[in-house]
């Protein structure tokens, strides 16, 4: 099997050891949130889906007394999206995305419809907006365009969203999604501003589309075969999901917003100016 080396943006340190995967931090601020990713994975655990693997948490240790924070997991042998792609047809490949999109269904199906104000959004934009600010990258020239025209669009937004609110994965990009002969594995679950299965069809599409996790592949691949996988899986999902009305009433925004979410994280120019073509793409 080919190694594949991913760089991410993750207040975590990944150790692989003894056949279990360590997932630490040395922040106590950052612990709360590692706990949430812990307590989210357990969740998925008991769920038993069909052909969608969730690796079972080992031990957690969360004392203050310690100096690593975290929790230890079981670790699959297992393809990465680029050595999976590359590797099979397109027919045996639809049906890894039926799985995705079943897991996505899954908790839609399981989440209630609930009116959110609009108030949770422009805080959240608020806050964003303020971390980019301070991004060495940034410039006037470049933000005003999307500061303006992205407050345009929230503040045109009924005073009430009702959105699916329930348990998603939290960030279900190709970098957290491991492949088996029949099954699919997915890891690192994160919290979310908004508890809604919405935000992972944006993480997926943030693939599938936008081409994210592409960015942070550090070895040569048939960039033709993958671009063209990774556009016919954007055509599915996006159709398939079309039938719903908060997806095609609110999808934008968020996705916006989660491309705004990452920009803070960015250290290199060039993925900067990218996520902010791709902003604009929307």
């Amino acid at each position: 099997m080919k190694q594949i080396y991913i760089d991410g943006h993750s207040g975590c340190n990944l150790e692989i050891y003894n056949n279990t995967i360590l997932k630490t931090t040395v922040s106590d601020s950052y612990k709360h949130r590692l706990r949430k990713q812990c307590q989210k994975q357990k969740f998925f655990l008991k769920q038993k889906m069909s052909n969608i693997v969730i690796p079972e948490i080992i031990s957690e240790n969360w004392d203050n007394s310690v100096q690593k924070f975290g929790f230890s997991m079981q670790y699959f042998y297992a393809n990465d999206f680029i050595n999976f792609f590359e590797s099979n047809s397109i027919c045996y490949l639809k049906d890894k995305i039926r799985l995705i999109i079943s897991f996505i269904e899954y908790n839609i199906a399981t989440s209630k419809l609930t009116k959110i104000n609009k108030q949770v959004f422009l805080k959240k934009y608020c806050d964003v907006k303020n971390t980019i600010l301070n991004h060495r990258f940034y410039s006037d020239n470049t933000f005003k365009y999307i500061f303006d025209s992205f407050e345009e669009e929230l503040y045109q937004l009924q005073n009430v969203l009702e959105i699916p609110i329930g348990q998603c994965h939290g960030d279900l990009t190709f970098s957290n999604i491991l492949f088996l002969k029949n099954d699919i594995v997915l890891i690192d679950f994160l919290d979310n501003f908004l508890e809604t299965p919405l935000q992972d069809i944006v993480k997926i599409r943030q693939d599938t589309k936008h081409k994210w996790s592409l960015l942070l592949i550090k070895k040569e691949y048939d960039e033709i075969k993958i671009n063209l996988i990774l556009d016919f899986f954007d055509s599915i999902i996006d159709n398939y999901f079309n039938k719903y009305k908060f997806y095609r009433t609110y999808y934008s925004i968020f996705a916006k917003i989660n491309l705004m979410r990452i920009i803070p994280y960015v250290k290199q120019e060039k993925i900067f100016n990218y996520l902010i073509q791709e902003f604009k793409s929307l």
